[in-house]
């Protein structure tokens, strides 16, 4: 028996803007809106009949398009790069369709990096980011189409990023 499932890849628009001050310094600021709502629903095409009737053909998402806000700044001297960036994220998982899968909220993102060039080919990075969510309250109601309804508040939850990297320039 085989299970195929697609999920579509929503578009994005960005807009995005950058100034550059006399002594390294840019400063950038970017405007994202992100088609969610080509995600209605998650559709399972099982070849084996009792696959179905437990787990369902279909769960409804209806997720709603977003908006992202982003503001980086970035300052150069001599070998160093530091960088610096904040963004507010809004969820797309409306209340309705909530799940213990995905308890997204809206979120404040907080980043910090380094980068040293070594010499014209050479560069390493390091850099932090912390994702922070806001609370949730979810009160869902039973239903045929939701047998397991979400009830309760989504709170604390965070998620931490970091990463180091080598370049190599040719």
């Amino acid at each position: 028996y085989s299970t195929s499932v697609t999920v579509p890849v929503p578009a994005a628009l960005n807009l995005a803007a950058a100034y550059s001050f006399g002594q390294g310094t840019t400063i950038e600021a970017v405007f994202e809106r992100t088609f969610w709502s080509a995600y209605q629903s998650l559709n399972f095409d099982f070849t084996d009949p009792y696959a179905e009737g437990f787990f369902g053909k279909s769960k409804a998402k209806n997720w709603t398009d977003t908006n992202s806000y982003r503001l980086g700044l970035t300052q150069h001297y001599n070998q160093w790069t530091a960088m610096a960036g904040i963004a507010y994220d809004e969820t797309p998982v409306p209340e309705s369709t909530l799940g213990y899968e995905l308890p997204d909220s809206d979120a404040w993102i907080f980043s910090l990096g380094g980068k040293y060039k070594m010499d014209e080919h050479w560069s390493l990075g390091l850099a932090g980011l912390v994702d922070v969510k806001k609370s949730r309250t979810v009160n869902q109601a039973l239903s045929s189409s939701n047998t397991n309804p979400v009830n309760g508040e989504f709170s604390n939850a965070r998620a931490y990023l970091i990463t180091a990297g080598i370049e190599y320039r040719f």
